[in-house]
């Protein structure tokens, strides 16, 4: 009988680890950072094949080698023709996660070949959100993020696109999103010069940030003399509204901050209160102070002190401002999808005129990761992302665009590509091709990059378009480029990309360019980005160029080329004075020319 108690208590040592972790209560669980609600079917493949359900090709169990990327146990699929899979158990999806940011992910290694399955939300009858895999000899994490679904279930499923090589994978996942949440956007202190209803004697300061759906300001008023005699209103940031539909009330009676008034003759400072006073202005009223300054009412020249030289009102409010709310961002790896482009035609071209939409034979069959290139027409050239969120995205084509010349002497060709969502252009990538009689080309690799707002949750929907600029000769984007689109919405600071435009952060600079005419009828052919807002006419071969007031802050860089013309045998000179003004000179033949059409590169600080 001893014998046989020694051995119990040798069985009960063994099994209360397993017997503890599976009394796991509910309430054990929900303490888990990110329940993986695949965990309790074989998730990492710890009892072999269990729960997986391969339609085709071969899976195998892995203990050992290699192949074993996690635990006691992986899993090996070699996938044997297109569209065969590999898929979990379908979990049903919890009430609490309905309309949730969710996610599928899988370790996946794939030890040789080239790997082009994708990873995938399955719903037993809808793929809800796919993404390639990651085909990479080392493990790698590939993760694809979802809104959960109202109802039904949820399997994460591989999908093959052809004969694959194996793949070896592990530790699947089924939950919440790991790489995207809720968060507010939150800007570091920005200057401004805001005005006000004292406009004698007066200067103004103020500094502003951005937190969420709320606007923080901070004002200075300093008086030199004898300030307007009005009651002291102060305007917000310009282009900006207060949201009064997130106020208790919008009238006079509504406080959104607090100020100081500065006496500088008794060196003392009185309290005051920050009121609404329409969408786009505040107003100052005091609230007392000792026996002199008792007084309760707004703030004037001559109350409830007479303001003079070296007086001053300090203000500090916070306040809603329309359109701002609080924005889903997501880490780099999440919300992006990647692609290669294959031209059936073998390349797209685009020979002349406007800035047009590329237009590919064959091109409807293709897709981007199962996404549509398809903006618009079955041809087009671009990308449609449903159901994305309100964020900055970043689109990119990286391949060969480039330009051939004509068999003309003295051609030359240059090409222009751009993104467009619609409304706005990306800046310019520019391809050239020199003169001669054989076909030349620049055919090194170009990356054009465009940055695209969108303002709330929907479909970014952009396309490439191209135009020969000058020349005869032809605009080419070959074959077997790649395209892409993430989401590049961050806390601030915010990221700023090379060659894009930036938008609302300090120091930015501006890219854009024109074509101008510089003769005795000098004109302005093509100003996409409103920045020349008059040209003068030629006098001694040169140009006077007026910008336009407020697109750059001190003088920008400024490089022009020739466009096509025998006579026109060296480049122009350029510069710019100031933040408005440019010149160029022209030279024909070694002498000023009377006429002469050129393309204008513009970059400068906004």
């Amino acid at each position: 009988m001893r014998f046989i108690t020694q051995w119990l208590l040798v069985l009960l040592t063994v099994l209360n680890p397993i017997l503890a972790n599976a009394a796991l209560t509910d309430f054990d669980r929900q303490e888990l950072a990110f329940e993986n609600l695949l965990a309790p079917y074989n998730s990492g493949f710890e009892s072999g094949k269990a729960k997986w359900t391969a339609s085709g090709g071969t899976l195998a169990a892995v203990t050992s080698g290699t192949n074993l990327l996690a635990g006691k146990g992986s899993a090996t699929w070699d996938a044997g023709a297109s569209g065969q899979t590999l898929t979990s158990q379908a979990i049903t999806i919890p009430k609490g996660y309905y309309g949730l940011d969710c996610e599928v992910e899988i370790l996946a290694q794939v030890p040789s070949g080239t790997a082009t399955h994708y990873v995938r939300a399955y719903d037993g009858t809808n793929v809800q959100a796919y993404q390639a895999i990651i085909s990479s000899t080392t493990p790698r994490w590939n993760p694809v993020t979802f809104p959960c679904p109202q109802s039904g279930t949820i399997a994460l499923q591989i999908y093959a696109n052809a004969d694959e090589p194996l793949i070896a994978v592990d530790v699947g996942y089924i939950g919440r999103s790991k790489r995207v949440g809720s968060t507010q956007l939150i800007s570091e202190w920005a200057s401004f010069t805001p005005t006000g209803s004292w406009s004698t004697n007066t200067t103004y300061q103020g500094k502003w940030r951005r937190d969420g759906d709320t606007m923080y300001v901070q004002i200075k008023v300093d008086v030199t003399g004898a300030p307007t005699s009005a009651s002291l209103t102060v305007n917000i940031p310009s282009g900006y509204t207060i949201d009064t539909t997130k106020l208790t009330a919008s009238s006079v009676e509504t406080v959104l901050g607090e100020l100081t008034f500065y006496d500088s003759s008794a060196t003392r400072t009185y309290p005051g209160q920050v009121l609404y006073n329409s969408t786009t202005s505040l107003l100052a009223r005091s609230m007392g102070g000792d026996e002199a300054y008792v007084y309760n009412g707004v703030l004037n020249q001559a109350a409830p002190q007479t303001f003079a030289n070296g007086d001053s009102v300090t203000i500090k409010a916070s306040f809603p401002i329309v359109g701002w709310t609080a924005q889903t961002t997501a880490s780099i790896d999440a919300i992006s999808k990647r692609g290669s482009i294959s031209f059936a035609s073998g390349s797209s071209t685009v020979t002349s005129g406007s800035l047009t939409t590329f237009n590919v034979a064959g091109f409807g069959t293709n897709t981007l990761e199962g996404q549509a290139l398809a903006p618009t027409t079955a041809n087009d050239f671009g990308i449609r992302m449903t159901g994305a969120p309100a964020a900055m995205y970043e689109v990119t084509a990286s391949g060969k665009f480039y330009a051939s010349s004509a068999a003309t002497t003295g051609t030359r060709t240059i090409c222009e590509f751009r993104w467009y969502d619609g409304t706005n252009y990306s800046p310019s990538v520019y391809a050239i091709a020199p003169g001669g009689l054989s076909v030349e080309s620049n055919d090194s690799v170009a990356t054009i990059t465009g940055l695209f707002q969108l303002s709330s949750a929907g479909t970014i929907n952009v396309v490439l378009r191209g135009q020969r600029v000058s020349g005869n000769g032809t605009c080419y984007a070959e074959a077997g480029a790649y395209i892409s689109i993430k989401n590049v919405s961050q806390n601030s600071p915010a990221i700023v990309i090379a060659n894009s435009v930036s938008t609302g952060i300090a120091n930015g600079r501006v890219f854009d360019t024109a074509t101008v005419l510089c003769s005795s009828s000098s004109s302005i052919t093509r100003d996409l980005g409103g920045l020349i807002s008059s040209i003068g006419n030629i006098s001694s071969g040169t140009c006077s160029l007026t910008l336009a007031a407020g697109k750059f802050s001190a003088a920008p860089d400024i490089v022009t080329n020739l466009n096509a013309n025998a006579a026109n045998d060296t480049k122009p000179a350029a510069n710019c004075t100031s933040a408005t003004a440019c010149t160029i000179s022209y030279y024909c033949s070694g002498s000023a020319c009377t006429s002469a059409a050129a393309t204008v590169f513009l970059s400068g600080p906004r």
